[in-house]
């Protein structure tokens, strides 16, 4: 079985709290976990800081609920239900997502700042990370869709490199071949034997 989506722990994570009361964030991710009955071997697994998956994602449920004000922060790393809270748990009959978030003007506000305009216009590098946005996966957390458009954007940066490196260096070898540099220019450039064995072909 698959560590759930942040999304499908958004339920669980205010039903612990709402029959538990307030929780410190790491029993929280516990109970969260022991609700929804992820197994060890699950809970092992982790993303590429290292932090466990299951941690993770309840810590991005906690932070998309208190976005929308169904939960609140009464002191640091304590989690506490709100009235908000408790009224989607029994207006929402089923799993809560995003989707039912949406109905508040704070959360509505959150994913506005949190949007952000990612393709420039123009270069084969705004063409990769646009395909690559096109393809990720839904149920990631905002940190795991961080890694895999960063992931993205170097291999799309190393292309695009090597592509202008190429275009610099056949630049510059008709440049050297056409003796229009300096003497000292011509000696450094790697390539002149082979531009001198053409000029005395001609």
């Amino acid at each position: 079985m698959a560590v759930p989506t942040y999304e499908a722990m958004m339920r669980p994570t205010l039903e612990v709290l709402a029959d538990r009361g307030r929780q410190p964030f790491r029993q929280l991710a516990e109970l969260v976990a022991d609700e929804m009955r992820i197994e060890k071997a699950e809970r092992a697994s982790t993303i590429e800081s290292g932090q466990t998956v299951y941690v993770n994602r309840v810590g991005w449920a906690v932070t998309y609920l208190v976005q929308a004000g169904a939960i609140r922060r009464p002191q640091r790393g304590i989690a506490e239900i709100t009235d908000r809270g408790q009224k989607l748990l029994t207006e929402v009959g089923g799993p809560i997502s995003n989707a039912d978030l949406a109905q508040f003007e704070d959360f509505q506000e959150f994913r506005k700042r949190s949007r952000r305009k990612t393709k420039p216009a123009g270069s084969a590098m705004a063409d990769d990370l646009s395909q690559s946005t096109q393809t990720l996966n839904t149920d990631d957390t905002p940190e795991e869709v961080i890694v895999h458009t960063v992931a993205t954007v170097h291999a799309a940066l190393t292309g695009e490199l090597l592509d202008r490196v190429m275009q610099l260096h056949l630049l510059l070898s008709k440049r050297s071949c056409s003796g229009s540099w300096s003497h000292e220019v011509w000696n450094l450039w790697p390539n002149r034997a082979d531009c001198s064995l053409g000029r005395r072909g001609h």
